[in-house]
């Protein structure tokens, strides 16, 4: 099943909820209802799964496949906790965990890479993840 069939399946619930019409927009509704669109919401899944496994080490099945990056001369982002990602040789490969979850990790901004946890004090910067994910495009 796409991801856009997905979207359709999320947007008709959205359209219920609200009681709007068929033919209404259902991008407007989804902010409304606080739900993130189905590709974001991948990825915003991606990336508390990747930051769940990197902190804890479990599973391992996962976490063997996050490995710090090491900085080889000092830069503004050789403080960040980003992960060394491997290039695919297919795009078939892409698709895999070690190499779409380590982009979608290193891709978020740096605030959220620093938090220390995604519950606790500072929870709400886990927020702006929100904010970031409804600015990224679809691909």
């Amino acid at each position: 099943m796409s991801l856009n069939r997905l979207q359709r399946v999320q947007d008709s619930p959205a359209r219920v909820v609200m009681d709007a019409h068929r033919r209404t927009d259902a991008k407007p509704l989804l902010r409304q209802l606080h739900w993130l669109p189905v590709y974001q919401r991948i990825l915003f899944k991606m990336a508390v799964l990747t930051r769940k496994s990197h902190t804890t080490g479990t599973p391992t099945y996962l976490s063997q496949h996050l490995h710090q990056r090491t900085a080889t001369y000092s830069t503004r982002s050789s403080s960040l906790p980003l992960l060394t990602v491997a290039n695919p040789s297919t795009v078939f490969a892409r698709r895999a965990f070690n190499y779409t979850a380590l982009t979608t990790w290193n891709s978020l901004p740096a605030d959220i890479l620093t938090a220390d946890s995604v519950y606790g004090r500072r929870a709400a910067r886990w927020h702006t993840v929100l904010r970031w994910l409804l600015n990224t495009t679809v691909l």
